[in-house]
């Protein structure tokens, strides 16, 4: 969005904050979360770390 009109102190042109956001997908855990949890390494086919199946749908 672009609101340099709409600033009242705009005559001198000049950007002074810019802000932005984006959201960077689940994905696994780190390492084995639990070391007799119900999920191995094989819950998560992508590695550790990764995206997961449903984020990267929407990423790739």
């Amino acid at each position: 969005m672009y609101l340099f009109e709409q600033c009242p102190s705009s005559t001198a042109r000049e950007l002074v904050f810019v802000q932005a956001i984006w959201r960077h997908g689940d994905r696994a855990p780190p390492s084995l979360p639990y070391p007799r949890g119900l999920y191995n390494e094989t819950a998560w086919p992508r590695g550790w770390k990764q995206l997961t199946n449903v984020s990267q749908k929407y990423f790739v």
